[in-house]
């Protein structure tokens, strides 16, 4: 809090950092990312990172998590709730995440002075401007001096957890930093201790997800794509999705070498469920490289895989739904970008079945106005795809809660989607771990009509099968 104090005081004692071209731009930290995600300045601005949320933050330049391509964009320490961090970027076009949490992300446009020009997207370093006089002098001085007295009285974090109990209470900062301290030996020590850590709980409690992108990025720098082979899909693939999102930070150059990575982890003659996850989390990494912004051009790289085209589509939809800024969604229009899509049965799938979890998460809609908008699509194949996909959430949104899983999906009033929900339900009961699934999951079956409990329990039994799970 003391650098924006005091940078919002210099600026009334140097009023050119108020004015077009040499301004303070506060960029805040809050529970939904960056505020705002993106923002244009001059090469004599100022950026102020400001944390508004109630746990510590850490922004640094892609790509996660090495910061390599602008290491100076890279505070070296979280901020904590209520402080703020200074930086003045150089010009580029610089994309950025949170470290401890890299789904958030943001880019900062630094223009040079007194021009209008475009900036290209090098995402690498350029040459820095030279800046001199006394505004310039005295802010990097008094940042130094700030910095140190943060640095004085923020209080150390011990990052030894005993057991893995501790380690499951540690914040977001202590969490990443035990991870990183392991992955240092060897990264796949640390996706041993993070699965043991969670062992059977939910596949997206917390921040366990984020540390699982953490891990995949890691992999992915000391192993390259042989690493691929050491994630696996607990945690809701978090460790496919970090691994491609790092193997995808600078160009889409090896989509087609992530491809046949994946498909090495193929258990049968059709493509099994690790193998689809992997080309899943492909999507998740293209989108990030489009920055979450640019859907048909991730949608079009896709269509480059020689397989799996679908399910590379499905993790683009679920990553913009996570990640995508709330500008390209429209609370009017609960449909979109579905209903703006090309005509095309393979998108009316991939889209529906990730609209549910946007409107639980980003509008707050109820099961049963979820399953209206689902209803109210044209399109059959969305409409399969967003009932299947409401019981894919209601089973995350109650944290497995069996009776208000069977209330939402039974709102439906098809009784064939109705059916569809359900089942879906069960099957990811299994396939997020939730705490109790065994049990859990058959009793979503047993909510079905009588004809079709059973082919509910053999999907259940065919989730625990492909993916090699324990029920004891």
């Amino acid at each position: 809090m003391l650098n924006l104090i005091f940078f919002l005081i210099l600026s009334l004692f140097f009023p050119q950092t108020a004015s077009a071209h040499s301004e303070v731009q506060v960029i805040e930290m809050t529970k939904d990312g960056f505020e705002p995600q993106s923002v244009t300045i001059d090469e004599n601005a100022t950026v102020i990172f400001l944390n508004r949320d109630d746990t510590p933050r850490y922004p640094a330049s892609n790509p996660h998590p090495t910061h390599d391509l602008y290491p100076e964009f890279d505070p070296k320490k979280p901020i904590e709730p209520g402080d703020s961090w200074p930086f003045r970027p150089k010009i580029g076009v610089w994309k950025y995440h949170d470290h401890f949490f890299p789904h958030m992300r943001g880019v900062i446009t630094v223009t040079p002075e007194s021009s209008n020009s475009k900036v290209d997207d090098k995402e690498s370093p350029t040459t820095e401007t030279k800046k001199t006089g006394l505004f310039y002098i005295l802010q990097d001085a008094l940042v130094k001096i700030i910095d140190n007295l943060q640095q004085f009285f923020t209080p150390k974090i011990s990052y030894q957890p005993q057991n893995h109990n501790e380690f499951v209470r540690l914040s977001p900062a202590g969490q990443t930093k035990v991870i990183e301290q392991i992955a240092q030996e060897d990264p796949k020590k640390a996706w041993k201790y993070l699965k043991d850590a969670y062992k059977n709980e939910n596949g997206s409690i917390g921040s366990v997800h984020d540390l699982a992108h953490l891990i995949g990025g890691l992999l992915y720098s000391s192993y390259g794509f042989e690493g691929l082979s050491f994630c696996s899909q607990e945690f809701a693939f978090g460790c496919y999705h970090g691994f491609l999102d790092k193997a995808f930070a600078k160009n889409l150059d090896h989509l087609l070498d992530a491809e046949n990575a994946c498909l090495e982890l193929n258990t049968n003659d059709n493509l099994s469920g690790p193998a689809q996850g992997c080309i899943h989390g492909i999507g998740h990494g293209v989108a990030s490289y489009y920055l979450t912004e640019n859907l048909q051009e991730a949608l079009k790289t896709c269509k480059k895989l020689i397989v799996g085209n679908q399910y590379c589509s499905d993790g683009v939809f679920m990553e913009f739904a996570r990640s995508a800024p709330d500008s390209f969604y429209h609370k009017d229009d609960p449909l979109y970008p579905c209903d703006q899509l090309e005509n095309d049965d393979l998108y009316a799938n991939a889209c529906g079945r990730n609209q549910p979890a946007l409107l639980f998460n980003r509008f707050h809609m109820s099961p049963e106005e979820i399953a209206t908008v689902c209803g109210s699509s044209e399109s059959r194949s969305f409409k399969y795809a967003c009932f299947t996909a409401l019981g894919y959430s209601l089973v995350t949104s109650t944290s497995g809660d069996v009776a208000k899983i069977t209330s939402g999906c039974q709102s439906i009033q098809d009784s064939e989607f109705m059916v569809n929900c359900l089942e879906a339900a069960a099957g990811n009961m299994v396939f997020q771990q939730i705490t109790g699934w065994p049990e859990k999951s058959r009793a979503v079956c047993q909510a079905l009509p009588s004809k079709f409990v059973t082919e509910c329990l053999q999907q259940v039994e065919g989730i625990i099968k492909d993916y090699n799970l324990k029920t004891k």
